[in-house]
Order: structure tokens, then sequence, then C-alpha cells
């Protein structure tokens, strides 16, 4: 399979029906795992009709944590040589995630950013543009990369990279700790231009300006904490955080960054990198405590 794509989906009842038919129809080998975050406006109930659909997982969350939590459940079950996300509101154009590909395959890089800033700028109020620029700026700082578009829905990445990566937001902020982890990682980043237009509050926009605060606090994190592994290759854990929280498995890998730990989630065989701190001998044995299903 060429490529999983992740719709993660929280309260998208007037958009969602028609990007999910866009993404269908792409023409490539490909995926579909649709994440859905507690709906309460009937998107949940449109997610779980599509179980049994083939090349489609849909998958309830059970506790509702934040997009990024959505997001690193679908990295942990992608089956494609790649994996993207996308939004469920339309602001994307889905068929550039076909031309993100192809930039991917002709750099011969792991990493392809669609950049909403290069070419046609969207129309945002100039408050958001001042933070996004100086985030944007920050990010080349401290990170080494000449990005434009450090928060872009769009990340293309190689799936074997992205389920190596020791993830822990579980916001907004997981867009930013992605490139920040790349980079610690020493991948380059390629950049692509991508159409973007952006709706407003009113119709259902979630950012708000304290995401700008989370933001900035991801970027000077990511950039100096360190993640040691420490626990030995067999031993029973179980996950104390993150959207895997319950889960018990065994370590398949301490050589870091963080803690590999395998186990079975919404049917699927996963292993997923956690920081030490996030793991914790079980308390009993058994069948992982699941908070989230497969429907």
């Amino acid at each position: 399979m060429k490529l999983t794509i992740i719709i993660p989906v929280y309260n998208e009842i007037s958009t969602f029906g028609e990007l999910l038919a866009i993404v269908r129809a792409l023409p490539i080998d490909k995926e579909i795992i649709v994440v859905d975050n507690v709906s309460t406006d009937g998107t949940r109930e449109l997610v779980a009709a599509l179980a049994g659909e083939a090349g489609v997982l849909p998958v309830l969350q059970e506790v509702n944590r934040g997009k990024g939590s959505s997001v690193r459940v679908g990295l942990a079950l992608a089956r494609g040589e790649w994996v993207v996300v996308q939004d469920a509101d339309l602001e994307y154009r889905p068929s550039d995630i076909v031309e993100l590909l192809a930039v991917a395959e002709r750099e011969g890089c792991d990493a392809v950013l669609g950049s909403r800033l290069l070419g046609r700028k969207p129309a945002v109020p100039w408050h958001h543009a001042l933070g996004r620029d100086l985030l944007n700026l920050l990010f080349r700082l401290l990170y080494g990369a000449r990005l434009t578009d450090v928060a872009t829905c769009y990340k293309l990445l190689r799936t074997s990279l992205a389920q190596q990566l020791c993830l822990e937001s579980v916001g907004f902020d997981l867009d930013y700790e992605l490139p920040c982890k790349l980079r610690r990682a020493g991948v380059r980043l390629v950049e692509a231009p991508v159409w973007y237009e952006p709706r407003t509050i009113a119709a259902g926009k979630k950012l708000r300006w304290t995401d700008g605060l989370v933001a900035l606090r991801a970027l000077l994190r990511h950039r100096f904490r360190r993640e040691p592994g420490g626990l030995p290759v067999g031993q029973r854990v179980r996950v104390t955080d993150g959207p895997f929280t319950g889960a018990e498995g065994t370590v398949a890998d301490a050589s870091g960054p963080g803690v590999a730990v395998g186990f079975v989630w919404a049917g699927r065989e996963v292993v997923v990198r956690c920081p030490a701190e996030n793991v914790a001998t079980p308390l009993r044995s058994g069948p992982p405590d699941a908070r989230l299903r497969a429907v």
C-alpha cells in the first residue's frame, strides 16, 4: 500500500461527508483511517457507519484528549509506505497530497511539508499572521531549517520514520512537535506549495490565541528535551499517558528515544514509542484496558 491518510474528526458534520468522498476518489493506492474524537453533532455516527468498508478503518475514541491524540492513533495504525494527515474541514485541497507524494519520490526525501505560504498567501487577520511568522522564525533559529509553514496540517512522512518518533503532544501542538522531532533526528524537511482557504471561528475554526502560547512552549521544550529509554526488552509495561492510556504490552526496543511498547490496538498490532515516564510496570496481567476501539 502506498499511502495512509489519517482523518481526525471532531464535530465536522457539515463537511465530513464531502471531504471523505474527495479523499476516496484520489487516484492512489491508499487506506483511510478516520479517528473520531468524541463528536456530539452526528459526525460520530457517520464514522461508525464506515465499519466494514474496504480500505477504511473507522476508530472511535472514548475520551477526547485533543486532535494530536487522534493523529497519534492514526500514525500508530498506519500501514501505508507513506502517511499524511487530512483535516476534515475542507480548508485544504486533498488533491495536493498526490503532488506532495510526487515531490517526495522525486527529491528522494522522507518528509515533505505542504506550505500554505509558498505562492498565494491566505487572507488571515494581521495578528494571526504576526504570530504565525514569529513562530516560523523561532523554528528556523532553533532547528536550522528554513521552513515557511511549520504548523501546516500536510506533513507527508515515510511511515517507518513517523513510527520511530517518540511523541507526547495530544493537542494542536503536535503540529509543532512533529517537525521539531524530525529535525532533532537530522531529517531533511522539504516544502511544496498547497492550496489553503481558512475558515472563520464562526464557521467552526477551533484554533484560539492560546494555542500560539502552546506552540511556543512546544518549540522550546522539544529543542532541549531528552528522551532516555531505560527499560529492558521484553518487560511488561502499561502506558500511563496519551491516547493509549491503559494499554498493556511488552517493551520491543529500549534503545531510545523513549521506550517502544508493542500491543494490540483497534484490531491491529502496533509498536508505539512513549517517553519513559509515560510507562509503568502493570499492576495486573491480561488484555489491554482499551480506551479506543475500532467499530
